[in-house]
């Protein structure tokens, strides 16, 4: 069985409208989206996924149980700062406090094609763009923070 790794694989999409489906996104959909990918680094997509439990129990245990109970997606974006004399895109797109919006991730290698398999974030609300702090011999960063307003699907597949 091969096993996928990130690089070349990973695709990230920034959409100004959400799709109609958030578990079948179109072709369409996402090619009105903005491809981000070539500026985002290898570590720079966060999911922020968290789970939440209940605990229950009694006294008359030492055991505590527990029960899943609500979740959470905090999902941010590192992305490189380009020269101003070059393409800004993803600060521009991304950089921007109260943008709206969509986040699609194509995981599985195949690109905005019908059957790749994608997370969606079908609405998500960017805050204020932080930069990087400074370091020697480092590409200029920002990372975009997001509040997510609508549950995450993590098994959204691209359709015609």
């Amino acid at each position: 069985m091969a096993r996928l790794v990130f690089d070349g694989n990973y695709k990230v999409f920034w959409l100004d409208v959400a799709p109609a489906s958030a578990t079948a996104p179109t072709v369409a959909e996402i090619g009105a989206g903005t491809d981000i990918t070539s500026f985002v680094p290898k570590d720079g997509f966060k999911l922020g996924v968290s789970n939440n439990r209940v605990q229950g129990g009694s006294l008359d245990e030492s055991f505590l149980d527990e029960s899943m109970g609500t979740w959470t997606s905090q999902v941010s974006v590192d992305y490189y700062l380009d020269a101003v004399t070059a393409d800004n895109t993803a600060h521009s797109t991304l950089g921007v406090r109260g943008t709206t919006g969509s986040l699609v991730a194509i995981w599985d290698g195949g690109g905005n094609v019908a059957g790749s398999k994608a997370y969606v974030w079908p609405d998500v609300e960017a805050g204020t763009p932080i930069p990087m702090d400074t370091a020697e011999n480092a590409r200029q960063k920002a990372t975009a923070e997001f509040a997510v307003r609508q549950s995450p699907e993590f098994h959204a597949v691209v359709t015609a």
